[in-house]
């Protein structure tokens, strides 16, 4: 019932809005009868305006996302070993993509590399048997992780010692007099930049691999928990998963939030910003997240605490940067703004407390707690920027596959698509999205609970 509410809403309502008057009513007759379960009687639905169920739209879809909120009960050791396998390749793309980026000639070192390579061309290249049941290719992966590291210990190692060897050879077997000062100088230094290249492509390894590892911590707790049936245990141990999920929950509402405003399924004479601080309401989010799950008993308190928390926490930092936008001395800005907007924006946001940090540009009246607080904002709003290009790519693949259509260019406005990161960010707790774990976890929630809404467009 709950699938044909949506897809009947999206249906009836893109009619609704090209057609004539007769047509409307016909088609806001049809979305009263599929999402009857939504009011007490379906005369209550006939009585609202047609605003009123279109502002519904958003409200629903974000109770749906809320109702799979840590739904163990769908994932499965099967899923869990196609996790693994995935984790497998990840692990020999990324490491193999920073091996083949080091120079070709690393002088010195370079007998140390050929054998890192020629060992970790045996790791993934060796004979796997069949594979003959679901945890295999979790042990696999297990295993290669172990044996990754190895080679990476041996490898630091190994560039120790012929960096001493080195810079020993360089000491005794010349004299000042026949090795003049700037051939040291320079021999030197190309010696300790070659093992500066080596070093960081080992610190990557140990951080990447630390990022695989904590993924399949989780993936592996949500099975084994799921098989003990013990799940406000795992809720009230895993505290930031649970604001974690109920922060993309919210961020992709607030997503199709923007959408529908930019496709005009809203009250033209309120801009993004009223209307955002008209619907995202704490008193909502509460409501909602209760409403839904007063009937399930393992749904103690402080979890929708922590869920309602994370959402309220989230919407403050959107409507601060909202409302930043909107404060901005652009005249310019004469239109709604939209998700590819707001992401730009948070951006730009961003660079200017970057830049004003490493000029130096600092408030002297600032105390050393507002410092703090600026600085701590300024990831958060980095962190959130991370999940929302993360999800904006992930609709706009979805958008792309839709017919060409106005209504496909405009969604294609709202969700642009972004490059993704060169550079890896290793601060997993303030920074989660922008790391690996927090990638793949963004895109497994996605898959799994949000994939289906744009899915109904088609």
């Amino acid at each position: 019932m709950d699938e044909l509410c949506i897809k009947n809403y999206v249906l009836r309502a893109n009619q609704m809005m090209h057609s004539d008057m007769i047509t409307k009513d016909e088609a806001y007759l049809e979305i009263c009868k599929s999402c009857r379960h939504l009011f007490k009687e379906i005369r209550e639905c006939l009585r609202d305006s047609v605003s009123l169920v279109l502002n519904k739209d958003v409200t629903y879809i974000l109770s749906k996302l809320v109702v799979s909120l840590i739904d163990l009960e769908s994932y499965n050791e099967e899923q869990l070993s196609f996790t693994c396998k995935s984790l497998y390749f990840k692990l020999y793309e990324d490491i193999s993509k920073k091996l083949w980026m080091l120079p070709d000639d690393m002088g010195s070192y370079d007998k140390d590399i050929t054998e890192y390579k020629t060992e970790f061309r045996k790791i993934f290249m060796s004979p796997k048997r069949k594979i003959v049941d679901a945890s295999y290719n979790c042990r696999n992966l297990l295993h290669t992780i172990h044996r990754v590291n190895f080679i990476n210990n041996v490898l630091i190692q190994k560039t120790k010692e012929s960096y001493l060897k080195n810079k020993s050879c360089i000491l005794q077997g010349e004299t000042p007099v026949n090795y003049p000062f700037f051939n040291f100088m320079r021999v030197d230094t190309y010696s300790s930049n070659r093992a500066k290249k080596i070093y960081d492509f080992c610190y990557y390894n140990y951080i990447f691999i630390d990022g695989i590892k904590i993924i399949y911590k989780d993936e592996y707790n949500s099975v084994i928990l799921k098989k003990k049936n013990n799940l406000e245990l795992f809720y009230l141990r895993n505290r930031e998963y649970i604001k974690n999920v109920c922060a993309i929950h919210i961020i992709t509402t607030i997503s199709w939030f923007l959408n529908q405003i930019n496709i005009g399924m809203y009250n033209k004479n309120k801009n993004s910003r009223e209307l955002f601080r008209e619907k995202f309401t704490p008193y909502n989010i509460q409501y909602i997240i209760r409403s839904i799950y007063n009937y399930k008993s393992y749904y103690k308190g402080d979890v929708l605490e922590m869920c309602a928390e994370s959402m309220i926490h989230n919407i403050k930092l959107v409507d601060s940067i909202i409302e930043d936008y909107y404060n901005t001395e652009n005249a310019l800005i004469t239109q709604n703004i939209t998700f590819t907007d707001l992401i730009k924006y948070t951006e730009l946001s961003i660079l200017k407390y970057k830049l004003k940090e490493a000029m130096g540009r600092y408030d002297e009246n600032l105390t050393t707690e507002i410092a703090k607080e600026n600085a701590l904002k300024n990831q958060e709003n980095e962190n959130i920027s991370c999940l929302m290009k993360i999800l904006s790519n992930e609709m706009n693949t979805q958008i792309s596959l839709l017919s060409h259509s106005h209504l496909r260019t405009l969604m294609l406005k709202n969700y642009d698509r972004y490059k993704d990161k060169n550079e890896q960010i290793f601060e997993f707790k303030n920074l989660y999205f922008c790391t690996s774990p927090g990638e793949h976890f963004v895109r497994k929630i996605f898959a799994t609970r949000i994939n289906y809404i744009i899915r109904f467009h088609r």
